[in-house]
């Protein structure tokens, strides 16, 4: 990946440094034209160095673009995966999911959050789903997750959000409360999904809160509604997330998605193999 990271931020540097001379360049012409012309009799020469730089930067720009600006977002994504606490810890104290979620629903209510309970949306049942302006909360309360759970109810809640509430921007998320989750359930944790409708971005991300361990999985270290959502209601803190409350080990995905980038190249991206997870 740091191969892949020097040549990206190189060509990212020489496309900012052409664009800004080539906007300096422009203003300045416009600026000196008359005087060119009263001084040489013509701007001719002028006017083609002009269009040759801007040629140039949008050569440059357009390069850029196709070549990295899809894997850019992707790697932006995967270092926050790689470099996030491995989990969180919750101030609240209920020892089950049940309770866990009740008190979750009354801090909602108490925050203006406007909550209806029992959603159903392509046959699967959350407990309750909460709405405030463009912010969203789904909760699910189960014995067990899978990963199997976590995909499931996630395309059930995005269908809900866009086809049914008809909202195609905002925050939203997934939070489940349960006993255990299994391994691969975990490794989604860290996610974010985003639904693009034209130039509106719905943005959902996941938590997955362990009763039995007080443990708090999701993606941690992006600043955001995201994380607002987790740290007010899922964890019961404030933010920034307080060094108590944060894990000092890595999980075991994390450090398998760390080898698997070390080696990180287009071809293999844009073959679709660092989707897989």
């Amino acid at each position: 990946m740091n191969n892949y990271l020097k040549k990206q931020k190189l060509l990212k540097r020489i496309r900012n440094v052409s664009l800004f001379v080539t906007l300096a360049a422009v203003l300045v012409f416009i600026g000196i034209q008359p005087f060119i012309v009263e001084a040489f009799g013509s701007d001719t020469v002028f006017q083609y160095v002009i269009f040759i730089l801007v040629a140039l930067s949008l050569g440059i720009l357009f390069f850029y673009e196709s070549r990295y600006s899809k894997s850019e977002k992707y790697i932006e994504d995967a270092m926050l995966e790689i470099n996030d606490a491995g989990y969180y810890y919750t101030a609240r104290k209920e020892s089950n999911p049940e309770c866990f979620a009740e008190k979750v629903k009354s801090d909602l209510i108490a925050s203006g959050y406007k909550l209806k309970e029992n959603v159903t949306a392509l046959e699967l049942d959350f407990d309750y789903s909460a709405v405030k302006g463009s912010e969203y909360l789904y909760l699910v309360t189960l014995d067990n997750v899978d990963r199997n759970d976590v995909i499931a109810y996630i395309d059930s809640a995005i269908y809900d959000l866009t086809s049914v509430k008809m909202r195609s921007k905002g925050n939203g998320v997934i939070v489940f409360v349960c006993n255990n989750a299994n391994a691969e359930a975990i490794a989604l944790s860290k996610s974010v999904k985003r639904i693009f409708s034209g130039k509106r971005v719905l943005k959902i991300g996941m938590a997955i809160a362990e009763t039995e361990s007080s443990k708090v999985y999701f993606r941690g270290n992006e600043a955001g509604v995201i994380q607002k959502l987790v740290a007010a209601f899922v964890m019961d803190c404030e933010l920034p997330i307080d060094k108590k409350y944060i894990g000092e080990e890595k999980l075991p995905f994390q450090i398998e998605l760390e080898n698997n980038h070390k080696d990180f190249n287009l071809k293999d991206f844009k073959e679709g193999k660092y989707y897989e997870r």
